[in-house]
């Protein structure tokens, strides 16, 4: 009996030791996310980690309650209240919402990473392209944002633009480049129905830029829609695909370990860089004169440093009305939300946020929300 009583106490002190553990690496992922990437670089590695870490304090919650120390269960739910801030934005449990039809009161956004509109997948598919427009067609938003867009460095409404155009009715079409492939340039593309009253091209690091336009909705307001393409881990597809293969066999490259260097250290160093970013864009938000929409692919998940500089005091779109996770990066975890519509409250009521899987054409999901505009900015 003795012998049974020692391994009860010490399997409930690993159980604790280990309860221990998980609620200090929660802690790290709430801390990454008021410490900027340039002030501690590797703690925003951490930001990476929060949906299993929270995963991981929900479970010591359940063990706890099916123990004579259930008080214990208090240890991880405290936990979790105090990083609310970075827990509540990686699920939302929204019943299905239908898009608004477009009308003089109401206004649908879409941003969809495109990934070059397949320029990238060797040989290239022809239906690719095609399926992109399609989806594109089906969906008749009145703005469409589309970073990682492609177009004839000769002529920007060649080959996709002028068809998109045509096909959805678009008034408005501005362009930001980023980076040049053969005859083709690549960058953020952004569509409208409505006029475009003003637009800046504006440079942010490592030839990124952001596109920034005032958009005149139907009921006169000026709704400022500033598009972002943030830093990449700047992973090649190569380098995708052996991280695939570790995730299925970790034993089957030799060289896992060194890997594991070089991948950590090109993370410090791109969230380094979108730190940078995120601070010049968080100016700009807090300078515009007008309700603002702020869109596109962060390359950052919820609850992290730049998530949080960004989104300030406005709403995010998932969080309001989305369900589940909203993953919108196809490859590896199914956590990965880093496709994001944040908005003023001041725009208007959002009705519906869809993020429908289309990994058949991108690595990214589109991200899509409806709203019922207030007549003018308050």
């Amino acid at each position: 009996m003795q012998a049974w009583q020692g391994i009860r106490t010490v399997v409930r002190n690993s159980l604790l030791l280990a309860n221990l553990l998980a609620i200090g690496w929660l802690l790290a992922c709430f801390w990454a996310s008021f410490i900027s990437a340039l002030s501690i670089s590797n703690l925003a590695l951490f930001s990476l980690t929060t949906p299993f870490a929270v995963f991981i304090n929900i479970i010591f919650i359940v063990l706890w309650l099916f123990t004579s120390k259930k008080y214990r269960a208090f240890l991880s739910l405290t936990t979790i209240l105090i990083a609310h801030s970075i827990v509540l934005p990686l699920f939302a449990f929204h019943s299905p919402t239908v898009q608004l039809a477009s009308s003089d009161t109401s206004c649908s956004i879409m941003s969809w990473n495109v990934h070059g509109l397949g320029v990238y997948t060797v040989p290239f598919k022809k239906s690719v392209p095609e399926g992109i427009q399609d989806f594109i067609e089906q969906q008749q938003v009145d703005v469409l944002c589309l970073p990682e867009f492609r177009c004839l460095a000769s002529n920007q409404l060649k080959p996709y633009t002028q068809s998109i155009i045509n096909k959805n009715g678009y008034k408005e079409f501005r362009f930001v480049a980023a980076h040049k492939i053969g005859t083709y340039l690549t960058g953020t593309a952004l569509f409208s129905k409505y006029p475009i009253k003003h637009f800046e091209e504006i440079d942010l690091t490592d030839n990124d830029a952001l596109l920034l336009a005032d958009v005149q909705m139907p009921t006169k307001q000026i709704v400022r829609v500033i598009v972002l393409h943030l830093i990449t881990f700047g992973l090649s597809d190569a380098e995708k695909k052996n991280i695939q293969v570790l995730k299925k066999d970790f034993n089957k490259l030799g060289y896992t370990y060194q890997y594991a260097r070089l991948f950590i250290n090109r993370f410090a160093i791109a969230y380094k860089n979108r730190a940078m970013q995120a601070s010049k864009i968080k100016e700009l938000i807090a300078a515009s004169p007008y309700p603002t929409v702020v869109c596109g692919d962060f390359n950052d998940l919820p609850g992290s440093f730049v998530y949080k500089a960004l989104k300030g005091d406005m709403l995010d779109a998932f969080v309001e009305k989305g369900s589940g996770f909203g993953r919108t990066y196809n490859l590896f975890s199914p956590t990965l939300r880093i496709d994001y519509i944040f908005y003023d409250y001041r725009i208007g009521d959002i009705q519906s946020f869809d993020c429908p899987k289309m990994a058949t054409y991108s690595d990214h999901n589109p991200v899509i929300a409806s709203f019922k505009l207030v007549a003018q900015s308050q």
